[in-house]
């Protein structure tokens, strides 16, 4: 997982700059941390650690519940707009969002998360484009 992960942010990183990227699945209903990139915020064994001690339920996240529904990418440029900021996007100052789901028989089985830490960043229609495309390559090998 590691190195097709390596493969996918360098592709993405010729198009955006990442503050952070990860896998992450749907499982019983609350979210599962599968892979991320080590950064400055967590290593991969210490976020896939916050993960099983708090629980994210999907039915609590709008956000989430809409990539469910539409099982098309979902983008808050701006964290501070929303109605209410959850609690661990507040803990870790992330500002900006953007989750690319990973539909597995026509069923959204997971996403690539990529966040914005301590400052919004706001991409392009083009590069939000180009990310999907590059996504979209890696999907089989990631679910």
């Amino acid at each position: 997982m590691k190195d097709i992960f390596e493969k996918l942010y360098d592709e993405l990183g010729e198009i955006i700059k990442i503050d952070e990227i990860a896998y992450l699945t749907f499982q019983d209903g609350k979210l599962n941390a599968v892979y991320k990139r080590d950064s400055k915020l967590f290593t991969n064994e210490e976020w896939v650690e916050f993960h099983k001690k708090n629980h994210t339920f999907v039915k609590n996240v709008p956000l989430l519940k809409k990539l469910i529904q539409t099982k098309q990418r979902c983008v808050v440029e701006d964290t501070n707009e929303l109605q209410s900021k959850p609690p661990k996007l507040k803990k870790f100052n992330i500002e900006s969002i953007y989750l690319f789901p990973i539909i597995k028989k026509n069923d959204v089985v997971g996403f690539i998360n990529i966040v914005y830490i301590d400052n919004c960043c706001k991409l392009t229609k083009e590069q939000l484009d180009k990310c999907e495309k590059i996504i979209d390559k890696y999907k089989a090998l990631i679910a």
